[in-house]
């Protein structure tokens, strides 16, 4: 019985000294230099913000509802035979929302409220009508198509892709940066219906080509992501504060034991420095992520292990609650890095489906390769995120990516991203 009681001391004697030795040796330890991550967006003038523009009619979509925008225009688009009469009705209903939106496409920011200026994030009290005010401008260009006015069609496509560039880089984080991508998604939908009835001269394809390739660009992720952090390291620091509230100042030694023993906790348990350098860390791969090949994507987040003993066990291991908290904090951006790569591959398809049109009305005739399109009607081709090449059929007459399965499956609807060039 001795004999336990004496093992039973010296393993709680020894895990208290590797608790104090491991603390002592955390609160020594630099704090992680994140400067690279933390982001600050330049203040936009209110009379060169699209945002600011848009605001009025946007605050009174939110007040009045208008709840049948999306429903409507969404029957509307998916109808066989596209209805005339009702286009025209909801699009005059709502023209003022669409004055206001080409106002707002003059100019060339976009930027939503900054944190310390509103009491609440309105990009995510609007994200909602700026999609609505997208379905109004999408059905204008579907009823431009229908009525074979496709060169005002194909100017409305690019401002539907500037509208979605300027949303996706307007600094309000994540939602700001999903709304504007399902923007662009949209625009190359009605893109490839442009390209599949239309009939211009070939400079007009590589006018069009130009143009969305400025607006093609799913950089703002990398900025999202800095802002993600800056917001999620600024939670931690704020958290770190309300953990120190046991440590007083003073001389008196009840005051220097609860330093000591907070300082203690804080190290073990809690610490802070490692707790900072693994959200930073986290938050490089997933920017390595995006700035990368979709086959070197490798997984930034890890869970907790779900076994109650395993997660009380891992409690008592070193920055134990450090842990908990990121895995609780850290959302997986896994789904949003997989739909910016599509979006590139979306965007490099049609990119090199425009050169391939520009080639084809200069010589009546489709080419029998890329190379053939180079540098002349597009100055080098895409790469494809899933692939290295983009894949062209002549035969087929699209460009297809090999989509996330990275397997060249024909140019598959389902499996590849694809754009067609010309009706088969």
């Amino acid at each position: 019985m001795k004999k336990i009681i004496k093992i039973t001391l010296a393993l709680i004697g020894g895990f208290s000294l590797y608790i104090l030795l491991y603390s002592l040796l955390a609160s020594a330890t630099t704090p992680p230099d994140d400067s690279d991550m933390h982001y600050s967006p330049k203040k936009i003038h209110d009379q060169g913000n699209a945002y600011v523009v848009m605001q009025p009619a946007l605050k009174q979509m939110k007040q009045s509802g208008h709840h049948d925008i999306n429903s409507a225009v969404n029957e509307l688009m998916e109808q066989s035979a596209f209805d005339y009469v009702k286009a025209e009705t909801l699009l005059n209903r709502y023209s003022s929302i669409l004055d206001v939106y080409s106002d707002a496409l003059k100019l060339e920011s976009f930027q939503f409220p900054l944190e310390q200026n509103v009491p609440e994030p309105e990009w995510e009290t609007y994200s909602l009508q700026l999609m609505k005010v997208n379905k109004l401008a999408a059905l204008n260009i579907k009823r431009l198509i229908e009525e074979d006015n496709l060169s005002e069609a194909s100017d409305e496509t690019v401002n539907l892709f500037k509208y979605g560039y300027m949303i996706q880089h307007g600094d309000g984080g994540l939602i700001s940066f999903m709304v504007g991508s399902a923007i662009k998604r949209q625009a190359l939908d009605l893109l490839e219906y442009v390209v599949l009835r239309s009939d211009f001269e070939s400079a007009s394809y590589q006018k069009m080509g130009n143009q969305i390739a400025g607006y093609c660009d799913n950089t703002a992720i990398i900025n999202t992501l800095k802002k993600e952090y800056t917001i999620a390291a600024n939670a931690l620091s704020n958290l770190d504060q309300d953990i120190m509230h046991d440590i007083r100042s003073g001389g008196g030694i009840v005051e220097q034991f609860r330093t000591t023993s907070a300082k203690l906790r804080l190290g073990y348990f809690y610490n802070k420095t490692a707790t900072m350098s693994k959200l930073a860390e986290y938050f490089r791969k997933e920017i390595d992520n995006v700035n990368g090949h979709y086959a070197d994507v490798g997984h930034a987040h890890t869970s907790l292990p779900s076994n109650r003993g395993m997660l009380f066990a891992g409690l008592l291991t070193g920055n134990g609650i450090g842990k908990i908290m990121l895995d609780i904090m850290l959302p997986s951006y896994d789904t949003i890095v997989e739909r910016k790569f599509k979006l590139d591959a979306q965007c490099n398809v049609a990119l090199t489906s425009l050169a391939i049109k520009a080639y084809h009305a200069a010589h009546k005739l489709l080419p029998e390769d890329l190379s053939h399109v180079t540098p002349y009607y597009i100055s080098k081709i895409p790469h494809d995120p899933f692939g290295r090449k983009l894949i062209y059929s002549k035969s087929k007459k699209m460009v297809y990516s090999l989509g996330t399965d990275m397997q060249d499956n024909g140019g598959d609807q389902e499996k590849d991203i694809l754009f067609m060039v010309a009706e088969q």
